[in-house]
């Protein structure tokens, strides 16, 4: 799995995420910062036509934790264990269960976004979208 998916699963099951020296501001030993617990893995939901081939790209197969090779399967994974019973319980430790996990991937759309900020009561969000039409062939 991604390394930034690792950490980030860590640091949501611990409730801390270590700052760098640089980030922290100080010379001294990194730092802690508190992060959330609750968050969530945002694909964008689309479906693209290539003009010059008719080839299709889709969104990625958010699947079913028991769908091997899905994404959700994928992040109900732990991380390979390397070591013996002293690593297999620093995994367990650092990174939780699983099934949480999995269970906040999902698509997201622009239009999911924004029905997503008016309902946090952003309501001027709806007034404030700009479409811009791309047409460019990848």
């Amino acid at each position: 799995m991604h390394k930034q998916f690792n950490i980030d699963r860590a640091a949501a099951h611990l409730g801390v995420a270590w700052l760098t020296k640089a980030e922290a501001g100080r010379n001294g030993n990194a730092m802690l910062q508190q992060v959330s617990p609750n968050f969530e893995w945002r694909f964008q939901n689309f479906k693209a036509t290539n003009k010059k081939n008719g080839s299709v790209a889709k969104s990625p197969f958010m699947g079913a934790v028991d769908k091997k090779n899905s994404i959700r399967w994928l992040f109900s994974q732990l991380p390979a264990k390397r070591g013996g019973a002293e690593e297999s319980a620093v995994i367990a430790g650092s990174f939780g269960g699983s099934e949480v996990v999995a269970s906040r991937a999902d698509l997201f759309s622009a239009g999911d976004i924004l029905k997503k900020l008016i309902a946090l009561g952003f309501d001027g969000a709806s007034e404030n979208i700009v479409e811009e039409v791309v047409d460019d062939e990848w």
